[in-house]
């Protein structure tokens, strides 16, 4: 099985991990139930869910260091990167052998720890894809009208629409993108 990457697009920094237990990839399709009065519901419109990764991922304090021999166990070192990763919300790019994935968050991770685990770490880490939009602004005419009941109307000017060209989402920012906190998103546009 080829190892698993996670790359910050903040720092840019590559994350490997010793050894990859089971991977999951989750695309999921929402597909529309509309009821009728006679017969089945229709199925008229299908959407794509945001895609999910799930990774048992194991890392050894006996192969040494992720980071070098600074004297922390890789153990520990790994759940510090994988609780960063989780608290600042930092989007990340995931490539697997059979996909990359891009604008993904760690929605959550699991670490259990027990006798037969105790100079290792074991975590389930469940990365989920964030969809982004980008807003348009079109110019609205102001209406005419000839009904002499019509009070004046207020042209209401630009107004601003929203596009769902998701996969074609704009590049996140480590200082726009999710932070702790709960900090806003920007697209690079907002520069």
């Amino acid at each position: 099985m080829q190892r698993v990457s996670i790359k910050s697009n903040t720092t840019g920094c590559t994350y490997f991990f010793n050894v990859t237990f089971k991977e999951m990839h989750s695309f999921t399709n929402q597909i529309t139930q509309n009821p009728v009065q006679t017969g089945a519901a229709i199925n008229d419109h299908v959407y794509q869910q945001p895609c999910t990764f799930t990774w048992d991922v194991g890392v050894s304090d006996c192969v040494g260091s992720i980071f070098g021999s600074s004297g922390v166990a890789a153990s520990v070192q790994a759940f510090i990167v994988l609780e960063t990763m989780w608290q600042t919300a930092d989007v990340l790019t995931v490539t697997t052998e059979f996909h990359t994935y891009s604008n993904m968050i760690v929605k959550s991770f699991v670490v259990i720890r027990d006798k037969a685990s105790m100079c290792a770490l074991r975590a389930t880490v469940t990365f989920q894809e964030i969809i982004v939009t980008e807003a348009v602004s079109r110019a609205v005419a102001q209406k005419q009208t000839s009904d002499p009941q019509t009070t004046g109307k207020t042209n209401a000017g630009t107004k601003a629409m929203s596009t769902s060209d998701y996969k074609t989402s704009a590049y996140l920012t480590g200082a726009g993108g999710y932070g702790a906190g709960g900090s806003r998103i920007t697209s690079e546009a907002d520069r």
